[in-house]
């Protein structure tokens, strides 16, 4: 794992996502029948457009969390970045301590790209309520400014749409014409894409096409 330290004092540790994993969608590998468990779980909703997904570790729900009363040091601040900009900073950094570690191929992409979100569906800081944002884009300006990556935006989100309470086969229509690209400078690069959480991949997908 990650041990995470806050003005020198030690915080807790993200944990890494128990190997093995899919290659593809990095959720783990069933070992009974040593598929991806994403597969068996959402048969035909399979990532078809992204060539990786790469993750620090599991992100689980606030509901099941709840259920467990188990708290998970890495899904608590993966939460509380939607309200709290700085967390940026320290998820940031361990992205790229995970990519560093363990998927280093992704140190090498042209352009870096931030999951947009809708102007309706924009955060405010509990610690500044005149400031506005998308955690996405706290995490891809941090990974932008480490890793010498330039950022660009040539995505939009075409309507404001939350994935929350829906399943996969759900999602797979909620996202169809969400994102658009508005630009064609991208054409033939490759692209690092930057969200805080990926459940069932779809947006991810969606952006990747």
């Amino acid at each position: 794992g990650i041990e995470v330290y806050l003005d020198d004092n030690h915080v807790g540790t993200y944990a890494f996502l128990p190997e093995p994993v899919c290659d593809i969608c990095s959720y783990p590998i069933s070992p009974e029948s040593e598929i991806c468990s994403a597969k068996i779980r959402w048969p035909g909703n399979h990532p078809k457009y992204i060539s990786n997904i790469s993750a620090i570790g599991r992100y689980v729900s606030r509901y099941k969390r709840l259920i467990t009363k188990k708290g998970l040091f890495l899904s608590d601040h993966i939460l509380d970045l939607k309200n709290n900009s700085s967390i940026a900073e320290p998820l940031g950094l361990s992205i790229i301590e995970c990519i560093r570690q363990k998927h280093n191929i992704l140190l090498n992409f042209d352009f870096l790209i931030a999951i947009p979100q809708h102007k309706s569906n924009l955060h405010y800081n509990y610690y500044d309520e005149n400031k506005i944002f998308n955690p996405a884009d706290s995490l891809a300006e941090c990974v932008s400014r480490e890793l010498n990556i330039p950022i660009t935006s040539p995505i939009k989100k075409t309507r404001s749409q939350s994935m929350t309470d829906l399943h996969s086969d759900q999602r797979q229509e909620a996202v169809k014409n969400l994102y658009v690209c508005e630009s064609d400078n991208i054409q033939g690069k490759s692209i690092l894409i930057v969200d805080d959480v990926a459940t069932t991949c779809q947006t991810l997908d969606a952006c990747a096409y």
